[in-house]
């Protein structure tokens, strides 16, 4: 299992955080990257990179012809290119 204990390193939040997002309700990581999946309104999925012992928010992405209920950042995956 996880070992005796287990302790929140960080808490990762949106740049541009919204009531209806849904962030985080999808999230792939490896390594040292993480993508986050906020499927609210149109959609946005984000990319945060730990780097110097801090997570920092590295890009946002939503879909040029985003419409409320489009979906996007529903699902979110990470191929490491093995």
């Amino acid at each position: 299992m996880f070992g005796a204990t287990a302790a929140q390193q960080a808490e990762l939040t949106a740049s541009d955080p919204s009531t209806q997002a849904n962030f985080g309700d999808v999230i792939a990581m490896d390594g040292n990257l993480a993508v986050i999946g906020a499927r609210g309104g149109a959609g946005e999925v984000y990319v945060f990179t730990h780097a110097n012992n801090a997570w920092s928010q590295t890009a946002g992405f939503q879909a040029a012809d985003t419409e409320s209920g489009d979906l996007f950042g529903s699902s979110v995956a990470l191929n490491n290119g093995g």
